[in-house]
């Protein structure tokens, strides 16, 4: 098994939920809020999964500011951002750094 705030990990989070529920789109989100890093991660590093059938992509985003708001941030701008980055879309607060 290995680390949780990983692009790994946020695929087969979005996998195993779009299996669980038996839906078309499996979502998913992982990340450090803080204080510290984790897994090797800094603090506003997130990995969001995205499974559509066989195609499956993740994202990975810095999300900036402290703890309260990288947490306040992580439960609604990764959706928003990977949406935004797999349709073309440019308005994200946060910073792409790997897809």
């Amino acid at each position: 098994m290995g680390p949780v705030v990983s692009a790994a990990a946020a695929e087969a989070m979005a996998i195993g939920v779009r299996e669980l529920l038996g839906s078309d789109i499996g979502l998913s989100v992982t990340g450090v809020a803080g204080p510290e890093e984790q897994d090797g991660q800094p603090v506003g590093t997130v990995f969001v999964g995205l499974s559509i059938g066989e195609t499956l992509e993740h994202a990975a985003l810095r999300l900036p500011g402290d703890r309260p708001e990288c947490a306040r941030t992580q439960r609604s701008v990764p959706s928003t951002c990977c949406a935004a980055r797999w349709t073309g879309h440019r308005d994200c607060r946060a910073r792409i750094i790997s897809s």
